[in-house]
């Protein structure tokens, strides 16, 4: 049997590696970037019962307590912290969450007016913001939602 050269080998474990990685790629750039959002937005909240602590960057996104991710685990469809005891306002950032298809934050205790930046979440189907204290005028970007089947927003202070 052939000794194998001592330049054959690195060339081996260079091909052995390709195949490694085409047949079994690795999802953790997939969704980064709704980490970096969903982090930035976990920091706009005030979280007295500490509902959000399974955000963090060490974890993956999909394992975050009020996420649904698409089947495929590359993206954030639904964000669900209604009830959470939440407070602050509804951050913009939320808007980068562009496969998003439900949104509820009901039931918590978030102030300030809604962003207009929610009317660029193209594929939202619910948006469920009823029972706080948001106020001011419901923008109108709202209208740029063409997939919107469920909208609830009562019990609050808005107009418009």
């Amino acid at each position: 049997m052939p000794k194998m050269g001592i330049f054959r080998m690195p060339h081996l474990i260079l091909l052995f590696y390709l195949v490694f990685n085409i047949v079994f790629p690795v999802k953790s750039g997939e969704n980064s970037s709704e980490s970096y959002w969903l982090l930035k937005i976990k920091s706009s909240f005030v979280d007295p019962a500490g509902v959000l602590s399974s955000w963090s960057s060490a974890s993956d996104i999909c394992r975050w307590d009020g996420l649904t991710c698409s089947d495929d685990q590359a993206h954030v469809i639904a964000l669900n912290l209604s009830g959470s005891g939440l407070s602050g306002s509804i951050p913009p950032e939320l808007s980068q969450l562009t496969s998003l298809q439900t949104l509820d934050l009901s039931s918590n205790n978030l102030t300030g007016s809604i962003p207009g930046e929610l009317g660029q979440l193209q594929n939202l189907q619910e948006l469920l913001l009823y029972s706080n204290s948001l106020s001011g005028r419901i923008p109108d970007e709202m209208g740029l939602l063409r997939k919107l089947e469920v909208l609830r927003i009562g019990d609050n202070l808005l107009s418009g």
